[in-house]
C-alpha cells in the first residue's frame, strides 16, 4: 500500500474515527480493514454510500439547513462513476463534479463540497483492498482542505518563498471558500510544495502533524491560564512550584506522545 511510516499515520487517522460507517475499521488489523468489511458492518451498504456518509460527518456542523439526504443521494453515484470510468483528467472531473453538486444541492459552498468529496476519497483510501485494486485512481486526488491543511499550505508557502496567489491565504475558513478557482490554486500549490508526490497520501501525515502542533499550543495556553489563576488565589509558593513542575511534565509527555 505505502511505506510503514505512512501506514502509521493512516492507522492513527483510522483510530481517531469515533462515529460513522468507518468506525468499524478500528476493530480490525490493517490488512483486514477492507471495503467489504465496512459494507457488511453497515447492513451491506454500498461502499460509496458509506464513504459519503462518513465524509458528511466532517462537514455537517458547518452546513446547517443543508439537506443531508440530497448530499447522500447524489454524491455516491458521482464517485461510483469516477471509479468505473476513470476520467483522464482528475482535476477536470473534480471541477465538473463540484459544480454539478453545487447546482443539485442547495446551500453548499465549494469549500464544503470539496471537503465531502475529498474526504470520501480519503476514507476509501483507508480500505486496503479498495486501494490495492484501484491504486491509480488515487494518484491525482486533492488534499482535503480544513483549518489544519490550509495553515500548513500557508506556512510551507512562506518557508519556500513561493509568491503565487495559492499561498496568499487570507484566513478565510475552509467552509466559506466559494470560488473554485481560488480552491484549485491552493491544490496546485500543495502539489508544488510536495513536488508531485501523492497529495492525498501525504495529507494523512500533514493533517496529523498540524493537529498535534495545535493541540500542544492549546495545552500550553491552558497551563498558563492555570498558573495565572493560582497566582491570583495566593497559592503557597511550594504548592505553586509543585504544580508548575507537574504541568511541565504533562506538557513534555503530551509533546512526545
Amino acid at each position: 500500500m505505502c511505506s510503514d511510516n505512512k501506514k502509521k499515520y493512516i492507522e492513527e487517522f483510522i483510530q481517531g474515527i469515533d462515529k460513522g460507517p468507518f468506525k468499524c475499521l478500528k476493530e480490525k488489523k490493517q490488512e483486514e480493514q477492507t471495503s467489504e468489511y465496512v459494507s457488511k458492518k453497515n447492513g451491506d451498504s454500498c461502499i460509496y454510500d458509506c464513504a459519503v456518509d462518513q465524509a458528511w460527518l466532517d462537514v455537517c456542523r458547518t452546513a446547517i439547513g443543508v439537506d443531508k439526504n440530497a448530499v447522500k443521494g447524489i454524491i455516491p453515484d458521482k464517485l461510483k462513476i469516477y471509479f468505473v470510468e476513470k476520467p483522464d483528467n482528475f482535476d477536470e472531473w473534480h471541477e465538473t463534479t463540484c459544480i454539478n453538486i453545487k447546482k443539485e444541492v442547495s446551500g453548499l459552498t465549494y469549500g464544503q463540497i470539496q471537503k465531502i468529496v475529498n474526504m470520501a476519497f480519503k476514507y476509501l483510501y483507508c480500505c486496503t483492498d479498495f486501494y490495492s485494486d484501484k491504486k491509480e485512481f488515487f494518484e491525482k486526488c486533492h488534499m482535503p482542505l480544513d483549518s489544519y491543511t490550509l495553515k500548513w499550505c500557508k506556512e510551507k508557502g512562506k518557508e519556500l518563498r513561493y509568491k503565487e496567489s495559492a499561498f496568499q491565504w487570507d484566513g478565510i475558513k475552509w467552509s466559506k471558500i466559494d470560488d473554485y478557482k481560488y480552491y484549485i490554486k491552493i491544490q496546485e500549490g500543495c502539489r508544488k510544495i510536495l513536488e508531485n508526490q501523492n497529495v492525498l497520501e501525504e495529507e494523512f501525515r500533514i493533517w496529523q502533524k498540524m493537529k498535534d502542533e495545535q493541540e500542544l499550543k492549546d495545552f500550553k495556553a491552558f497551563t498558563k491560564r492555570i498558573m495565572r489563576r493560582l497566582e491570583k488565589q495566593n497559592t503557597p509558593e511550594g504548592e505553586m512550584e509543585l504544580i508548575k513542575k507537574s504541568l511541565e511534565i504533562m506538557e513534555r509527555a503530551y509533546k512526545y506522545s
